[in-house]
């Protein structure tokens, strides 16, 4: 490969045009040396090049201390040419290295050129950032179309004080399937009201729509992206979205619009499962999920927003599921609560898992235990027909199928004598959901909340956000292994330390962006550190759904491990900065809490 085509597949010069690429040409030039030299040395004259390695090892040293290894593709030279200062480091040849450098003058008129100076000027989580789509596009059903785009007709509005009759009428003349009900605040009838609260209750017809009405509006302003009323509709389970324009109402959209608006919509496989007359219906759910992740990813939606759709999905089959259970088994004896772990409790899973969940009721009844073995087991089946696994772990296995009263004693000793495996089991807990049930999951809540108070817990829990690591340390690159594993190495130990460091400040927030942003907040951790583990952490949860869907589309299992060999220049190189990262903080916890740092 030619030295300039060497230089231009790698970030930020594969975004140059060509005459950029011409300017490079003309001005490159390619150096050897052999192992052991000091290419740039620290404290000495400011750099005058920007350099990259073609072949060979390199690594950045301060006073004999290894802070980075640079392989193949990777530029050194650029801040101590961008500020005229001397090198904060030495870069010393590991092994002999060719090098191909650009000289300041070409480096500044390229510098012109804005998403090249971006890279070298933004900082390491402003260029993960930037690395993935900004914004969904505009394609595959338009998921960022201002949702105002989709309204047609003004809002059809009655006075509170009209009865149903005169609201159904209404409709009926107006040929719209909802109206609002212009109270202080508004509310909104629609058809499903009518037949719920007013057929199914046996209500009069004089009724006031007051008295029916269902209030506080959800609401969305117009500028609002077609993904995000999604969101709204799917997670509040509203089928009606008035749009807002200011303070005023100006139309409304429903889940028929939306399902016009896209040809595979989340809201049309809610409305399959919501009328699922058995489990067996829900066969070949997990192809559809799959598919469905595919085209929403493709279409441009982030995965931590692709993460929620999902998890709003799972939650209406189990909510369907469970109902099928009622069904059959009759009302249950006691209140009971549907709870879900891991990444599905965060609303971060992506592609089908096994099944994390369990099952917690109030003791009192006699026959509430065998009742809800029956209910699990009926739920858990449903759920292996939709193509869930059942759950293999070990961890949080006692507190699958347990009374309120057994989970409180387990959650106790989860905290006060926090061994491994119950460290385990707690930090799951500690990410658990309620999807479905009357009970109040409260009293044990608050256990695992105090758990902050317990210095050796914590202290544990600190250690198990360093059980996995990043195959990289600060004296190599990222080892030569053809599998890279994404969940283990970079997904798993942010959402780890996210899960500590809010835990730290007493923050309850289940999504893993949501417990960096409320550490940065409270002061558990820094601003700079926040920001680049979100950034690490979507980078990477999209890379592995991009290979994930790369093996479904070729009839394998998705994985967690990527084929180092598949990655591009950029993806490579963005790999290798989310790592370090991880790695970073890793390190700072590790010395904060005075634990091992684990991996190799």
């Amino acid at each position: 490969m030619e030295p300039v085509e060497f230089v231009m597949e790698h970030p930020p010069f594969d975004h140059l045009d060509d005459g950029a690429a011409h300017l490079v040409a003309t001005s490159l030039e390619t150096l050897f040396f052999p192992q052991g030299a000091r290419v740039l040395e620290r404290g000495g004259d400011p750099s005058g090049h920007l350099y990259m390695i073609r072949k060979g090892t390199a690594e950045l040293t301060i006073a004999g201390d290894v802070v980075q290894a640079l392989e193949e593709g990777d530029t050194f030279g650029f801040p101590s040419l961008i500020g005229g200062a001397p090198p904060a480091f030495d870069v010393v040849a590991t092994d002999d290295i060719l090098v191909h450098r650009i000289p300041e003058g070409v480096f500044d008129k390229l510098m012109e050129e804005p998403s090249f100076a971006a890279f070298w000027l933004k900082g390491l989580g402003e260029r993960l950032r930037l690395a993935l789509p900004a914004e969904p596009v505009a394609r595959g059903g338009d998921l960022a179309t201002p949702v105002g785009r989709l309204l047609g007709r003004s809002p059809v509005t009655i006075d509170p004080a009209a009865t149903v009759a005169e609201a159904a009428q209404v409709m009926r003349s107006e040929r719209v399937s909802s109206v609002i009900v212009s109270a202080d605040p508004p509310g909104i009838i629609t058809d499903r009201d009518l037949r719920a609260r007013v057929v199914a209750d046996s209500r009069a017809s004089d009724t006031p729509a007051a008295e029916v009405m269902s209030r506080p509006l959800k609401t969305v302003a117009e500028s609002t992206p077609v993904y995000g009323a999604l969101l709204l509709m799917l997670e509040e389970g509203v089928h009606h979205l008035p749009v807002t324009r200011g303070e005023r109402i100006e139309g409304l959209v429903t889940d028929t619009d939306l399902l016009r608006h896209q040809a595979r919509s989340p809201l049309y496989l809610r409305k399959s499962l919501e009328k699922a007359q058995s489990p067996d219906a829900l066969a070949g759910y997990s192809n559809e999920i799959a598919e469905m992740a595919g085209s929403l990813f493709y279409a441009g939606l982030d995965t931590t927003s692709i993460g929620r759709v999902i998890a709003s999905l799972n939650d209406a089959l189990t909510v369907r599921l469970l109902r099928l259970a009622e069904e059959g088994l009759g009302a249950p004896p006691t209140p009971y609560a549907w709870i879900v772990y891991g990444s599905q409790g965060r609303s971060e899973q992506l592609v089908i898992t096994d099944q994390d969940n369990a099952l917690v009721y109030l003791e009192g009844s006699s026959g509430a235990a065998a009742y809800f073995d029956t209910l699990m087991a009926r739920v858990t089946v449903g759920l292996q027909a939709a193509g869930f696994p059942e759950y293999q772990g070990k961890a949080i296995t006692e507190t699958r199928n347990v009374s309120l009263d057994e989970l409180r004693k387990t959650i106790r000793s989860w905290v006060h004598v926090p061994d491994p495996e119950a460290i385990l089991s707690a930090s799951m807990f500690l990410d658990h959901r309620k999807v479905f049930g009357g009970l109040d999951l409260a009293p044990v809540e608050s256990l695992m909340r105090a758990a902050e108070d317990e210095g050796l817990f914590m202290r544990n829990l600190a250690q198990d956000a360093l059980r996995f690591t990043p195959p990289i340390s600060l004296w190599r690159t990222i080892r030569n292994q053809e599998a890279v594993d994404l969940k283990r190495g970079g997904i798993a130990p942010i959402v780890h330390l996210a899960r500590l460091y809010a835990l730290r400040a007493r923050r309850w927030e289940l999504s893993t962006i949501d417990r960096l942003a409320a550490a940065a907040e409270e002061g558990t951790l820094s601003s700079d550190a926040s920001g680049e583990l979100t950034e690490s952490f979507r980078f990477l949860l999209g890379l592995r759904l991009a290979h994930q869907l790369r093996a479904l589309s070729s009839g394998q299992m998705p994985a967690d491990a990527v084929d180092s060999r598949l990655l591009s220049p950029r993806e490579r190189r963005h790999l290798k900065d989310a790592f370090l990262v991880v790695r970073r903080l890793q390190k700072a916890t590790a010395d904060a809490w005075g634990v091992a740092l684990g991996g190799p």
